[in-house]
């Protein structure tokens, strides 16, 4: 199962924070949703490499880190993965249209057409 989901928000403009509250919220909403396998998919080496190692010098960074950490424990397969195929965009095209929401959305299955068009 895919599920995509999308919360406008103002936030700090550094992109591993950014992307490490999505990585946090995107675990919440497969916890509360009842998921037991998830596979989080990032461009952003350096976070990940932060992830798998657990040092961070940034304490904001830090206590994100400890967040997804722990969120990770919940799920009996939780893995994390370098995003090396053209799906950026996607998620750029995604992170634009969240920016301008006032409330969270969600997909299950059936997308949006311009997330499903190829590139």
């Amino acid at each position: 199962m895919i599920k995509i989901w999308a919360e406008g928000k103002e936030s700090d403009n550094d992109a591993s924070i950014l992307e490490a509250e999505a990585i946090r919220t995107s675990l919440i909403m497969a916890y509360l949703t009842g998921w037991n396998k998830v596979e989080i998919k990032s461009s952003n080496r350096k976070l990940l490499r932060r992830l798998k190692n657990r040092v961070v010098h940034d304490v904001k960074l830090g206590t994100l880190l400890e967040d997804v950490l722990h969120l990770s424990s919940l799920f009996p397969l939780c893995l994390f993965s370098w995003n090396c195929t053209n799906s950026t965009s996607k998620a750029n095209m995604l992170a634009s249209f969240a920016a301008k929401l006032t409330s969270m959305i969600s997909w299950d299955n059936h997308f949006p057409s311009w997330l499903t068009m190829p590139d």
